[in-house]
């Protein structure tokens, strides 16, 4: 999961009592050190209904420049279901392959 520093910050984050650890992250690029803490995290639909149980989560802390891309984490990952459809800019999520395939559109612009 990539988190900005203001976003730990305003989680609570304290790096005097919870220092972050180095991690290497791995790109086509190149290998590189990021800073990382660890997140106690539950996902919730936009009008505030639980998508999942409270997980741990790995967060790796950058700089926000208001370009960032955003990377969700492998235990987001791993509880739920992601989808998109040709052609359109939405992304659907659901707990299950059959909530998901619901909310799938049928009708897809040529």
């Amino acid at each position: 999961m990539t988190l900005c520093y203001n976003e730990a910050f305003d989680l609570g984050w304290q790096p005097a009592l919870f220092p972050a650890q180095l991690v290497e992250i791995t790109s086509t690029e190149a290998v590189t050190p990021h800073e990382s803490i660890s997140v106690l995290a539950q996902v919730c639909d936009y009008a505030g209904a639980l998508l999942t149980d409270w997980f741990l989560e790995n967060g790796v802390l950058q700089q926000f420049t208001g370009a960032e891309v955003r990377l969700s984490g492998s235990e987001v990952r791993n509880q739920l279901y992601f989808d998109t459809a040709p052609r359109l800019s939405n992304l659907y999520v659901a707990r299950t392959k059959t909530r998901l395939s619901q909310f799938f559109p049928t009708n897809l612009p040529p």
